[in-house]
């Protein structure tokens, strides 16, 4: 995969993220070995940002989960019944 041109001139010591497409310190980037420049590319705050959005997201599927269990226990499925009766009698 060819390598991502920030739409911005970088200067020396920063680097552009592409999360929130500013330039940065290389300070605000977290380290990630297998890039070339041993840097993340989305600064430390837009991988807050995420990850507060990943756990706010969890917490509401956790909300509806328990309140679909809630109203579950209140009205529990009721058995399936065919809408015909089954003949008593076998197909000659």
């Amino acid at each position: 995969m060819p390598r991502k041109i920030p739409p911005v001139p970088v200067p020396a010591g920063c680097k552009f993220c592409f999360r929130c497409t500013t330039v940065h310190r290389v300070t605000a980037f977290g380290t990630e070995r297998r890039k070339p420049d041993g840097l993340a590319s989305t600064c430390r705050a837009c991988v807050a940002a995420a990850k507060r959005e990943r756990l706010e997201t969890a917490r509401l599927i956790e909300e509806l989960l328990a309140e679909s269990a809630a109203y579950r226990a209140l009205h529990p499925l009721k058995p399936y019944e065919p809408p015909i009766p089954p003949m008593s009698v076998p197909y000659p």
